[in-house]
């Protein structure tokens, strides 16, 4: 595991400073996101290399279904899955509650074995962020359409975007790329990254409930939204606090391809790896971790416990 980087404590304790600085004469909050911060972190590196193997396996065919030119097929294949990530979640569950001894490789193919039980939910949640984000996009793509009069395959190349990575790497096309200067195009993505934001941390425990209580997508929608209700911007504070290393590894795949600008195939092949591989040895174990430890608490909380009794 990575020795952390200096400057990342004193971004924390600056972080966790300012979010208590109404607090820190009296009261406290609610969750402990510091104690959560400290726990994934403790937590991942006692169990890192049990799921290693697991995140690796998802991260890869993710990454190739993304790498699919055929728009058709990565369409077809992005929602078939998309439950995938919900290995994530079962390990994590496990390794909070202290059952990671129970967790194999197994636990990689959860989404694949409970599509039919999981689809609902996690494809319910990605169209109603996804919809709200295109409605609130929608007159600057109809800027764009009229602009540029994009073909048929450009406008599936978005569609895929959505379907497998979601509105924000919309952003990522070249066809956005020219218009991010327009007022109202910039206006409109601002909008919607608020709003989807603001809802997707309302919805942000769906896949957690429906994995503890097994519950149907709508309920869990509704429960998620009503348990959130007052920690959205606790939630935001905890992932903020990976927001280093995120910088970090950017920054470093970018140093790495201008490093290497001379071979095309090593900056390419090199950045892939990059892509694939720090991420999981710089945060993201712990980031899915520190989520399930706020989930813990949530539930844990008086306020919440008839919300649970399912």
């Amino acid at each position: 595991m990575e020795e952390t980087l200096s400057f990342e404590y004193l971004f924390v304790i600056l972080l966790f400073l300012y979010y208590n600085r109404n607090t820190l004469g009296g009261g406290g909050i609610s969750l402990d996101i510091l104690a959560i911060y400290k726990k994934c972190r403790q937590l991942t590196k006692q169990h890192f290399f049990r799921i290693l193997n697991i995140y690796l396996f998802v991260e890869l065919l993710l990454f190739i279904i993304n790498m699919i030119p055929n728009q058709l097929v990565s369409i077809i294949l992005g929602i078939a899955v998309v439950t995938i990530s919900h290995a994530y979640v079962v390990t994590s569950l496990k390794i909070v509650e202290n059952h990671a001894d129970e967790i194999t490789f197994k636990d990689a193919f959860v989404g694949i074995r409970e599509f039919a039980r999981l689809f609902p939910s996690y494809i319910m949640r990605k169209v109603s962020l996804n919809f709200l984000g295109f409605v609130i996009l929608l007159p600057a793509v109809l800027m764009i359409r009229f602009k540029t009069g994009f073909a048929i395959g450009e406008f599936l190349d978005w569609v895929r975007m959505i379907v497998v990575s979601g509105m924000d790497d919309l952003t990522g096309l070249s066809t956005v790329q020219n218009y991010l200067t327009s007022l109202p195009m910039v206006l409109s993505v601002i909008v919607s990254s608020v709003l989807t934001t603001v809802f997707s941390y309302g919805l942000a425990m769906v896949p957690y409930l429906v994995q503890k209580y097994e519950i149907s997508w709508n309920e869990a929608m509704i429960k998620s939204w009503k348990m959130m209700k007052g920690h959205k911007r606790q939630l935001l504070i905890l992932r903020f606090m990976f927001l280093p290393r995120m910088m970090f590894i950017y920054l470093l795949i970018i140093a790495f391809v201008d490093f290497f600008s001379f071979s095309t195939i090593i900056s390419v092949m090199g950045s892939v790896v990059l892509s694939i591989y720090l991420p999981i040895l710089l945060y993201q174990p712990q980031f899915e971790i520190a989520n399930a430890l706020f989930f813990q608490q949530l539930i844990s909380q008086e306020k919440n416990q008839d919300l649970f009794k399912l």
